[in-house]
């Protein structure tokens, strides 16, 4: 019992020293140059030992935008980076779409901690981001 006690302090006081991380982001989703609505945005961090980290979620307006912001608390500076799913591109079997894209694209560490939202302008989901996987049901 002693010993898990112990575990337990030592938990909260490693964790008293995380400093608390933002980013802000904003942008305008496209594909063949039409704007695309209701496309899953997710906000990430790049973790070395353990799974990323999603620390926030929003879905692109009727015009494509998306606005999203998320705290996280590392004890390093974090490696944020926008995860987008969605079915650009992604051909049609038999009138239904089964399968999409993950497209993550990274966020400059000048976003980070910073005081305004950093402006992504144009994602161009034709284009494929700095890491991409397909995703079927």
């Amino acid at each position: 019992m002693r010993g898990i006690l112990q575990l337990i302090f030592l938990g909260i006081f490693v964790l008293s020293f995380a400093k608390e991380w933002t980013v802000k982001v904003r942008g305008q989703v496209v594909c063949n140059r039409q704007v695309v609505d209701n496309v899953a945005v997710e906000l990430r961090e790049h973790d070395i030992l353990d799974p990323d980290d999603s620390f926030a979620f929003t879905r692109t307006d009727r015009n494509g935008y998306f606005s999203i912001k998320g705290r996280e608390n590392e004890y390093t500076s974090i490696s944020p980076y926008l995860r987008i799913i969605h079915d650009c591109d992604m051909p049609d079997r038999n009138g239904k779409k089964k399968c999409r894209r993950q497209s993550d694209y990274k966020i400059p560490t000048k976003a980070i901690n910073a005081d305004k939202e950093f402006d992504m302008d144009l994602i161009n989901l034709n284009i494929k981001g700095h890491s991409e996987k397909q995703i079927c049901d």
